[in-house]
């Protein structure tokens, strides 16, 4: 387990922390030792550390593609609906839920300087890791939320060209250099298009 994605660990019970964890340090929170004998607990999440949290199979399922092809230095794991991945940030990141990352997918985003957790073992079973370098990067710009109610998932033949080309707008809205326009670009043909250009 990377313990510098987590600043300690708290029992939790139907997925609630079951002892207070705002505002403590890690010495205040419970070692991994320590709370592996419950039945559930959780990570408190270390104020560099995001959660990238993808409740859809499919959607789940093209994040993690991009991750092991491109070899992102982060840590995923599997949940009953999809998958948590997680990463290193550099600012301070905001809680959101539901919202669209720049790549078309959904996703709920936890902050580690948020006082945010994630649930490691639930229901007497331990969340299975499917990919983990042991050492992580900050979170790639194309992987933050963007505010675009452009639908990339269901994008098909004949206005890609040109939906694509109008997407880098909303990118550059969001302060996307043009580098990380076209990297974003072509994550999204390479990955997220049903059929790339």
């Amino acid at each position: 387990m990377a313990l510098n994605l987590y600043k300690g660990f708290v029992p939790t019970s139907q997925k609630k922390a079951t002892m207070p964890f705002k505002d403590k340090t890690s010495n205040d929170l419970l070692t991994l030792e320590e709370v592996q004998k419950f039945p559930e607990y959780a990570g408190i999440l270390a104020d560099d550390t995001v959660l990238v949290d993808i409740d859809d199979e499919t959607q789940s399922q093209i994040l993690l593609n991009i991750v092991t092809t491109k070899q992102l230095k982060c840590k995923v794991y599997k949940t009953s609906r999809g998958c948590h991945f997680l990463f290193k940030t550099d600012k301070q990141m905001t809680n959101r839920t539901h919202c669209k990352l720049a790549i078309g997918l959904t996703a709920d985003i936890k902050g580690g300087g948020k006082a945010s957790y994630q649930v490691l073992k639930y229901d007497g079973k331990e969340r299975e890791v499917l990919y983990d370098t042991g050492e992580y990067q900050v979170l790639p710009k194309y992987l933050t939320p963007i505010k675009s109610n452009v639908n990339l998932l269901n994008m098909c033949e004949g206005n890609r060209n040109n939906a694509l080309f109008s997407y880098i707008l909303p990118l550059q809205q969001n302060e996307f250099s043009i580098d990380e326009c076209r990297e974003c670009i072509g994550i999204i043909n390479d990955f997220v298009l049903k059929d790339p250009l």
